[in-house]
């Protein structure tokens, strides 16, 4: 198939925004897992330093309950994120669809290739959307793990 400068460089430039977004997607997991660590760590010292505490007072225990709930929050939405999601590949065919798209003309071709890519990068887009969303509010959360920690300390 005899593409021009600017089919190629369109197809390029989409080929980059996919990878983009793949990047993007792998730096957002890698942040869901640290702010499981991070998490982990702070509910790991709160109920350590509890512990050689005598008998814990009422607001003691209301205290640890809210630490742990913020603490089940940050970690079921950071796993959500990991979880695995219907990411795209723009070029995953199935034979009929090769056999199909072959028979067509330079021009048909160029078109499937670059409906493919606004495919993928618009699903890709929307998950990675997802995922930022997730990571503020967790980060949100683990601000507030901290306030309490805090304020508990403080008083």
């Amino acid at each position: 198939m005899e593409l021009t400068y600017q089919q190629s460089s369109i197809l390029q430039l989409l080929e980059n925004h996919l990878k983009q977004l793949d990047n993007e997607d792998q730096n957002l997991d890698r942040k869901a897992q640290q702010n499981i660590s991070v998490s982990t760590i702070v509910i790991a010292l709160v109920t350590a330093l509890n512990l050689t505490q005598p008998v814990p007072s009422d607001e003691r225990w209301i205290f640890l309950s809210l630490v742990f709930l913020v603490y089940v929050a940050i970690f079921v939405l950071s796993y959500m994120i990991l979880s695995p999601k219907d990411w795209w590949q723009p070029f995953a065919p199935s034979w009929e669809e090769i056999d199909r798209v072959f028979a067509k003309s330079d021009q048909d071709f160029y078109d499937w290739q670059v409906t493919l890519y606004l495919g993928a990068i618009d699903n890709n887009r929307k998950i990675t959307v997802w995922k930022v969303r997730r990571i503020q509010t967790t980060n949100l959360l683990i601000a507030a793990d901290l306030l309490l920690i805090f304020l508990a300390a403080a008083s």
